[in-house]
Formats: structure tokens, C-alpha cells, sequence
């Protein structure tokens, strides 16, 4: 596992493309990529 740190720390109150990304963090950091080959993006509907 390679360590990867958030970028953004908003909340759910932001709009979506500031919100948190410590999902994609965790993500990456499982797969050992950089974060932005997992970044995504979540609407309204999740």
C-alpha cells in the first residue's frame, strides 16, 4: 500500500467538484496509483 493524502476537504455542503476526495484517496492508496487516476466525480444522485 502506498501512502496517498487527500487534496480537497469541503463537505457535502460544497459544490461537488470542491468536496472531499478521501475516497479516491483511499482508493488509490490500496491500488498504489496517483490520485488523479482514480479521482471521481459524484452527483447529486451518488
Amino acid at each position: 500500500m502506498k501512502p496517498i493524502y487527500q487534496t480537497r476537504f469541503a463537505g457535502p455542503d460544497a459544490p461537488v467538484a470542491e468536496q472531499g476526495n478521501c475516497f479516491a484517496a483511499c482508493l488509490a492508496s490500496i491500488l498504489e496509483c496517483s490520485l488523479e487516476e482514480v479521482d471521481v466525480l459524484f452527483d447529486e444522485s451518488g
